[in-house]
C-alpha cells in the first residue's frame, strides 16, 4: 500500500505477478477510534483458455478427426463437448490436462466422425466450460467435404503401340479438377469431357490423348491435381514405335481412320451406371455415353 494514498482514503493493495498462492480471502480493516470497520474479499486466480480448432477439411465416407485445443488456462479444471446443430454428438469429457506456459495448462479434445453429404451445411461447435468463462465458449465451424480422385489409364489398342489413351478420373469431390497429359514431362494437347456427377454424389471426368508419330520410345503420363490431394496423382504408359516397314501409324488416311475409330470408342467410356454408388473403378466395357469437346 502507498502511505500517501492511505491518507487520501485509498488503501488498495497491489499484487504484481499474481500466482496461485495469491488466491486467498483478503480483509481490509479500518480503525478510526472509537470505530472499527472490516470488509473481506475473495481473490480467485484464473485465466481463460485460448481456443483453437484444427483443420476442418474432411474426407467423405472415411473416419476423420478434428481437434479442439484449449491453451494457457488456469486452473486446470475444464470440460469439452462437441455439438452438431445444437445436439451433442460427443462428450462432455474432461480431457487430460498438460502443462503449458508458466503455471498455465492446455488440453485437447478430438471429434471422430465419418462425414456424409448431409453434413455439408451442418453447424458444428466445440463447447468449452471453464470457471474463467461466464458461459461456455463455443467456436462454430462447417466441414469442408473432400474426396480424393481415383485415376485409371486406358490405352487403345492395349500394349505399347496404342493410338489413343484415356485418363478416367472418378470419385472426387468437389468438382474442380485439373488434368494434364505429359510427353516425356512436356505438356500436351488433349480432348477433355465435361465434369459429370455420379449417382453417389461424387464427380468424374475423362481426358483423351492421341500420340503423334515418333521414331523413338516415349513415356506419356496423365497428371491429376485436386484440392483433396496433398501431391498430384499421376500414371504413365510407355509408347513404343513399330518397325519402319510395319508402322502402326501407316499412311495419313489410315492414321485418321484409326484415330477416328479409337476416338469414338474411347469417348464412349467411363460414365458409371445411374445406380453405381460404390467407390471403385468402372470396368472399361461398362462405360458409355460421355459427350466430349476439344480444348
Amino acid at each position: 500500500m502507498s502511505p500517501t494514498e492511505v491518507l487520501r482514503g485509498n488503501a488498495s493493495i497491489l499484487l504484481p505477478n499474481v500466482q496461485d498462492a495469491d488466491g486467498k480471502i483478503y480483509t481490509c480493516s479500518v480503525l478510526h477510534s472509537p470505530d472499527r470497520e472490516e470488509k473481506t474479499i475473495e481473490l480467485r486466480v484464473d485465466a481463460p483458455p485460448l481456443v483453437k480448432l484444427g483443420s476442418t477439411k474432411v474426407q467423405l465416407n472415411k473416419l476423420n478427426t478434428i481437434a479442439c485445443t484449449a491453451t494457457d488456462f488456469y486452473p486446470g479444471n475444464i470440460s469439452m463437448t462437441w455439438f452438431r446443430n445444437d445436439k451433442i454428438v460427443q462428450g462432455p469429457e474432461r480431457p487430460p490436462i498438460q502443462p503449458s506456459t508458466g503455471q498455465l495448462f492446455r488440453a485437447e479434445s478430438f471429434l471422430k466422425l465419418v462425414p456424409e453429404f448431409s453434413d455439408a451445411k451442418a453447424n458444428f461447435s466445440c463447447h468449452i466450460n471453464h470457471q474463467a468463462f461466464k458461459g461456455p465458449e463455443a467456436p462454430q465451424f462447417q466441414l469442408s467435404l473432400q474426396a480424393r480422385p481415383n485415376l485409371q489409364l486406358i490405352t487403345r489398342p492395349q500394349g505399347e503401340k496404342f493410338v489413343a489413351a484415356l485418363c478416367n478420373v472418378s470419385e472426387f469431390y468437389p468438382s474442380h479438377v485439373n488434368i494434364q497429359w505429359l510427353k516425356n514431362g512436356e505438356p500436351q494437347e488433349q480432348v477433355k469431357s465435361e465434369v459429370y456427377r455420379m449417382h453417389n454424389g461424387m464427380f468424374y471426368i475423362n481426358s483423351v490423348f492421341f500420340p503423334k508419330k515418333s521414331d523413338v520410345e516415349v513415356t506419356y503420363a496423365c497428371r491429376v491435381e485436386h484440392e483433396a490431394l496433398e501431391t498430384s496423382l499421376e500414371k504413365s504408359v510407355l509408347w513404343r514405335p513399330e518397325a519402319k516397314n510395319n508402322s502402326v501409324m501407316g499412311t495419313s488416311d489410315e492414321k485418321k481412320h484409326l484415330q477416328k475409330k479409337d476416338e469414338e470408342k474411347l469417348l464412349d467410356t467411363s460414365k458409371p451406371r445411374p445406380e453405381e454408388t460404390r467407390s471403385e473403378l468402372i470396368p472399361t466395357e461398362e462405360l458409355d455415353n460421355v459427350q466430349e469437346q476439344r480444348l
